[in-house]
């Protein structure tokens, strides 16, 4: 495993267990300006779910100074459980949040609440639920990026308590910031993979995407720009240090593509933070490295997220997540920082990922 430069704690509790908080789940977005500033937004809670309530909260990181905002409290509604939220920028630059109401007390999903932002992330309205589209309500929103006819394509699951009745992953897209949106694709059925956690990156003439699946199974796909399946291959068929994993984020770096997830090694129920060098064109994982670990259950650490920095002539690597301070404890926001070159030394290192 290579260390870290530093943990900083951006969101966290202190005190004993049992009086802390369980901050979980954080999306980022690097906000207009100079490059310095990150919104951050996750969920306040008391556990992973079936809580009473949990409120959603965004920070705001200076990059440079490291220093973190107060919290903006976004929604805390009695009854509901803020989960999963997910940041994207509009064409039109506004700020949408993305966000999974549970009914407190149990799982079932409420549906997809949006949250705009016209001001970076000072203030945040209330829009409402997000819109049906194709026959389906939806309750969760994974990923989504500007394709190459500047629409922009957002993952979204359905669920069998909503409108639709059903639990799968649909691709859906928006030619106008969000003021509508057109169904493409069920992918669960184009891929015949049953899964939920996922990411996309425009690729060519299309995306390349990877998936959780329900059976511990980790797949790759590539598609064209209506999501029809091009290839396709089962990750965790091919190498002994991935099963599968939690909340994937595929991004682009120096002309290389990158997949930074919670990865759950082959036998084992605690979750690792890692970095993989993607091949998009074979959809082969090329090496990897192991960037922190800890003792707790899987589902208690590691939805990540990255941005880079400049510092005293170095490239930092950045990823926010959550994670806890020690074993037993709830997790925390926190910031984790590395040096790019070692990281990518490293990686060179390795011929390829066992398997």
């Amino acid at each position: 495993m290579i260390e870290h430069k530093r943990k900083q704690v951006l969101v966290g509790s202190e005190g004993p267990v049992e009086q802390q908080r369980y901050y979980a789940f954080p999306s980022m977005l690097e906000l207009k300006g100079d490059g310095s500033r990150i919104l951050i937004a996750y969920k306040n809670g008391e556990k992973h779910f079936r809580e009473a309530s949990a409120p959603l909260e965004v920070v705001t990181l200076d990059a440079v100074t490291k220093t973190v905002s107060s919290p903006y409290i976004v929604d805390e509604g009695a009854g509901k459980v803020n989960q999963n939220p997910e940041l994207m920028r509009m064409p039109d630059g506004s700020i949408h949040m993305y966000v999974d109401v549970q009914q407190g007390g149990s799982k079932e999903r409420l549906g997809l609440r949006l949250y705009r932002s016209v001001d970076e992330g000072e203030t945040f309205a209330d829009e409402g639920d997000f819109p049906e589209v194709g026959g389906y309500r939806y309750g969760y929103s994974f990923d989504d990026e500007t394709g190459p006819d500047g629409s922009v394509c957002m993952l979204v699951m359905s669920f069998v308590e909503l409108t639709g009745g059903i639990r799968a992953v649909h691709a859906v897209r928006t030619a106008d910031s969000g003021q509508t949106w057109t169904y493409l694709k069920n992918l669960n059925t184009e891929f015949q993979f049953d899964f939920n956690e996922s990411t996309l990156l425009p690729y060519k003439e299309g995306f390349v995407l990877i998936a959780r699946g329900y059976n511990k199974k980790t797949m790759a796909f590539r598609t064209d720009l209506q999501f029809n399946m091009t290839a396709s291959a089962v990750l965790s068929d091919r190498y002994d240090s991935i099963e599968y994993v939690g909340r994937p984020k595929l991004f682009v770096h120096d002309g290389e593509t990158y997949l930074l997830c919670r990865n759950i090694p082959a036998g084992q129920s605690c979750g690792t933070l890692e970095l993989y060098r993607f091949d998009p064109d074979s959809l082969e994982l090329r090496s990897n490295v192991l960037l922190d670990t800890n003792d707790n259950e899987a589902g208690d650490s590691y939805y990540p997220e990255p941005y880079f920095i400049n510092e005293n002539g170095r490239t930092m690597f950045n990823v926010i997540t959550y994670a806890p301070d020690a074993t037993g404890h709830k997790p925390d926001i926190v910031r984790l920082e590395y040096d790019w070159a070692e990281l990518t030394r490293r990686l060179g290192d390795m011929a390829h990922v066992d398997g």
